[in-house]
């Protein structure tokens, strides 16, 4: 990056206290809770799509009775 630069990125940077910086240890204890809750995301999506596969098939079974029944009242009639 070299001197310059960095002394002026340094200076348009917000000076922030010591206590306030983020060490090693805040970003993986950050990721590891991203990480945990990215895997209930992923859960509760999985959950909902095999919620949601199997509505789908039973308002496909439904519609082909319907269809069904109403073929057969047609014929009869």
């Amino acid at each position: 990056m070299g001197t310059d630069n960095a002394n002026t990125a340094m200076e348009l940077l917000p000076n922030q206290p010591a206590d306030q910086l983020v060490t090693r240890a805040d970003m993986h204890a950050f990721g590891a809770e991203l990480r945990g809750e990215m895997a209930e995301l992923r859960a509760d999506m999985v959950d909902r799509f095999a919620t949601a596969k199997v509505e789908t098939q039973r308002l496909i079974v439904a519609s082909m009775a319907g269809n069904a029944i109403a073929v057969i009242t047609a014929i009869a009639v």
